[in-house]
């Protein structure tokens, strides 16, 4: 027999992967009556591989760091090494340490729970009511594995969604569906992260001494396959396990992530079977220029909040959930538009400069050939200093070796120094518009941001006055 369950909240969250589980967990924290809902059971929620998250995203989002067994390897350092030619530059100590994600999304669960909130899962066949534009009502099934069905009927001020790269929910919400395009698959990264076993200790060691290495330290390669298309090796210090990440276009053009990880391991006889393996396409274009609407926020993938030079959205995700629960906290109606606009300005302003700069970057590394993107690295185009910030996702300075290596690329490659003269100017255009997101919900507005972002930044803008 189906039970049925009549509730009301205040904030219901869909996607209870890292950005959603810390969402309901913050907005629970805030004094938000709060539900956290996922299509999976609550346990296979998320990502299932393990991921390099820098501290500084736990401590802005007031996170504690994680600690073994969430913590699995800080790797020492990280040794970019070229294709083809001999250029290599090392950066000691790693950027950021690698985490386990599926113990962070327990953990960030459990904090949920211990706020008050509310975790269902698996829950199917969503629809919502509407009033106006605004979703006021959530209906679904539950069937847990171990008691009776049930039929929800929630209400809810708030809906935040974030369900991933299809944006299950920004796709049903009218003001969404016209000014938030699904990422094509030019901006897609196909990713794969595999642990596996060390078959050949021997050689594993071999392979790390020739290329100046120690166990724990982690090899990258750009350029594997097609422009934007990174291969990295870690082995780790007991010589017993390694991790493998694969990155490739997501259009196709140069096949499957899962193919490259199969010519990758070929690559490495040392590397065994796999323990386990994680994978998934990810939108690497910069953050929608609209994240919220009225009663509806996107955080995470969702909202397209993922750092376009390298596809690592789970730092950013946290740091919306936390300026989201921010924005919502106090407010007497947190799904309000002006309240949710709150939240929209201060991730916009202050993450979307970096975001957005980098996603010209990457536009530009997308069509050039794989020598040229070598090039880069192995003429000094690219180095430590620029590699630092990009792991890190903060802007720095560069290191005056850089710019001296930098010059000496630009002799040797004149070509490759025109067209990053005309990337770099792009990118600090962005990131100078980016400061500037409209402060008030005024959608003429927006969409003079939006056009004036597009050109700047060589694309097409998301919202449109006349839609």
């Amino acid at each position: 027999m189906t039970r049925k369950v009549r509730d009301v909240f205040d904030a219901v969250v869909l996607g209870a992967g890292s950005a959603g589980s810390a969402a309901a967990a913050f907005l629970a924290e805030a004094g938000l009556r709060t539900a956290l809902v996922d299509a999976r059971p609550l346990a296979q929620a998320g990502a299932s591989w393990v991921n390099a998250v820098p501290l500084w995203f736990y401590d802005e989002a007031g996170i504690p760091r994680p600690r073994s067994p969430e913590a699995v390897s800080p790797g020492k350092a990280l040794v970019m090494r070229s294709v083809h030619g001999p250029g290599s530059f090392r950066i000691d100590p790693a950027p950021a340490p690698t985490v386990d994600m599926a113990l962070l999304v327990a953990r960030f669960q459990d904090q949920a729970r211990n706020a008050g909130a509310h975790l269902v899962g698996p829950v199917r066949d969503l629809h919502w009511r509407f009033e106006g534009d605004r979703p006021v009502e959530m209906t679904a099934r539950h069937a847990p594995e171990d008691g009776p069905p049930a039929s929800l009927q929630w209400r809810a001020s708030l809906f935040v969604d974030a369900t991933g790269l299809q944006g299950f929910l920004r796709g049903q919400v009218p003001p969404l569906q016209q000014d938030c395009p699904m990422p094509g698959t030019g901006d897609l990264c196909a990713a794969i992260q595999e642990d596996c076993e060390v078959t050949d200790r021997a050689a594993a060691a071999t392979f790390l001494e020739r290329a100046g290495m120690v166990p724990g330290d982690v090899a990258g390669w750009v350029a594997v396959r097609g422009g934007y298309s990174t291969g990295m090796v870690h082995v780790h210090e007991g010589l017993d396990r390694a991790g493998l990440l694969i990155g490739v276009t997501g259009d196709g053009r140069h096949g499957t992530a899962r193919e490259f990880l199969g010519a990758w391991k070929a690559r490495f006889p040392f590397l065994g079977k796999g323990l386990r393996t994680g994978a998934g396409l990810i939108p690497v274009r910069r953050p929608l220029d609209r994240l919220v609407a009225p009663g509806v926020a996107c955080v995470g993938d969702a909202a397209c909040q993922v750092f376009p030079g390298h596809a690592s959205g789970v730092g950013m995700g946290l740091l919306a959930a936390r300026l989201l629960a921010e924005a919502c906290g106090a407010a007497q109606d947190p799904g309000d538009l002006e309240v949710l606009w709150q939240y929209a300005v201060r991730f916009q302003r202050s993450h979307g400069p970096i975001l957005g700069a980098f996603d010209v970057f990457r536009r530009m590394v997308w069509v050039l050939p794989e020598e040229d993107v070598q090039a880069l690295t192995d003429l000094g185009f690219v180095g430590p200093s620029t590699t630092r910030m990009a792991l890190s996702q903060r802007v720095a300075l560069l290191d005056p070796r850089d710019l001296f290596h930098l010059g000496a690329g630009a002799i040797r490659r004149p070509d490759l120094a025109a067209r990053l003269a005309v990337t770099g100017p792009r990118m600090a255009a962005v990131a100078a518009i980016y400061r500037a997101y409209p402060a008030s919900p005024d959608r003429e507005a927006l969409a003079r941001w939006s056009r004036t972002l597009a050109v700047a930044g060589g694309t097409v803008p998301d919202v449109t006055a006349g839609r």
